[in-house]
């Protein structure tokens, strides 16, 4: 295997790496995010998203 062949294959090993990464911590955030709304909706309570820039960073406040 010559070394333009190694490079092409090291870096489609590594993108699919990188996008498997994103999905899978995409799939927990999203769930754990699930899970906090719907304990708030179960408390009897109205559940309000907060935002940091960018949308990096979100959390659930639970309001009475």
């Amino acid at each position: 295997m010559n070394r333009k062949h190694y490079m092409v294959v090291t870096g489609f090993l590594t993108f699919f790496l990188v996008l498997s990464l994103l999905f899978i911590h995409t799939y927990f955030n999203h769930r754990a995010f699930m899970e906090a709304t719907n304990q708030c909706y179960d408390n009897d309570g109205m559940p309000e998203v907060e935002k940091s820039i960018l949308s990096m960073n979100w959390s659930v406040i639970c309001h009475p």
